[in-house]
């Protein structure tokens, strides 16, 4: 029977009419020629060949998308397929994330979680947490946590998702693979900077780390806002997060730099000490607000504010959060605002170092020459 398949419903899975509870995957299985359909709403290279297995109904919610129409449009396609054979072939914009996800998980996994892990058991090992000697690993470690786990998992999130739910294509695939390229050159010549500091060579790799991470995120910025700008679809408010978390990104990996290159013309170990407990604070808490971009299968339906065709679950939390209407909704917009007058960052700082009832000048006074000799 034209245009029927089966579809997914507790218990036994009856044959159906394509239904709001028909899975994306399901459809194109049965009728490979829709994929041209879907393409058209912003499913693009998603789920591959065969289509992600989420229903039509979240496919429209986080799409952004007419329903009715899209069920309309399917029906038709199933009850008379197109002529024209659909071979469905991946442009570089299509899989280009997986490379940023590979390479951040390998990172992770290699010099990221499992060096961390190192570092931990020499510290417990030697019953001291304060070892300078580790603490160009443990920074060597934190970068590449930075930069290779997260850093990489927010340009992949973005090159996938943002040109999807923008109804648009990336913007110069080319130069987003180049961002690629120099994020790993720029975390790979960290690293030895890191444990070839102060040395020279250690200092060459450090510029050299600075320039090349620096032109990565600007790039990769730059790409998202061109691939924004030919969109024709409105500007929605979670893209405030998104580009706000993309500012952040800049201003961490240029605080980065500022952070080694103190530490790497320390003149002693006690100003070591001291730029450290400096600029750490801070630097992390900068870091923190690098957040990766959902993917477009739940951005835009948790963040536009809406709740039409949105999965039940969302709509209850949507619900319960406005279950009393004398409470006005405090909206996108002022969720933002608040996000950031909020950031422990502008208010805090490096109070993280400072004493319940002390003064700033006596907390950041480095330490005495007694002091370390006493601890090292």
């Amino acid at each position: 029977m034209a245009g029927l398949i089966r579809v997914s419903t507790p218990g036994e899975r009856p044959t159906g009419e394509i239904n709001e509870s028909t899975s994306v995957a399901e459809v194109l299985k049965r009728c490979p020629t829709a994929r041209r359909i879907f393409d058209q709403y912003g499913l693009k290279g998603c789920g591959t060949e065969h289509g992600p297995t989420e229903p039509l109904s979240f496919f429209a919610a986080v799409h952004q998308v007419d329903l009715q129409a899209l069920l309309r449009d399917l029906k038709a396609e199933a009850e008379n397929p197109s002529t024209q054979q659909y071979v469905y072939r991946e442009s570089l914009a299509d899989y280009i994330y997986r490379r940023f996800f590979e390479a951040g998980i390998a990172i992770t996994l290699t010099v990221g979680a499992l060096w961390g892990a190192t570092n931990l058991l020499q510290i417990a090992l030697d019953k001291n947490l304060l070892q300078l000697r580790l603490v160009p690993s443990i920074h060597a470690h934190a970068h590449a946590m930075i930069f290779g786990w997260v850093g990489l998992f927010v340009m992949g999130f973005a090159y996938q998702s943002f040109p999807r739910f923008k109804f648009t294509t990336l913007w110069r695939p080319d130069l987003a693979n180049l961002t690629f390229v120099l994020m790993l050159a720029g975390i790979g010549a960290r690293i030895g900077a890191e444990l070839l500091q102060p040395a020279s060579l250690g200092l060459g790799l450090g510029v050299l780390s600075a320039g090349v991470e620096f032109a990565a995120i600007s790039l990769f910025v730059l790409i998202i806002l061109r691939t924004a700008r030919q969109s024709m679809e409105p500007r929605n408010p979670y893209e405030r997060f998104i580009f706000g978390a993309f500012f952040w990104f800049l201003v961490q990996t240029v605080f980065s730099d500022v952070f080694f290159f103190a530490k790497a013309t320390a003149a002693s170990q006690a100003q070591l000490i001291h730029r450290i407990a400096l600029l750490d604070a801070p630097y992390a808490k900068c870091s923190c607000l690098v957040s990766p971009p959902s993917s477009s299968r739940s951005q835009p339906a948790l963040c536009s504010g809406g709740v039409r065709s949105q999965p039940t679950a969302a709509r209850r939390a949507e619900t319960d959060f406005r279950a009393d209407e004398r409470q006005p909704h405090p909206g996108c917009d002022e969720l933002y605002r608040s996000a950031l007058l909020r950031q422990p960052l502008l208010r805090r700082g490096a109070g993280d170092f400072l004493p319940a009832h002390g003064d700033l000048g006596r907390a950041t006074r480095p330490p005495t020459q007694g002091v370390l000799h006493a601890r090292s």
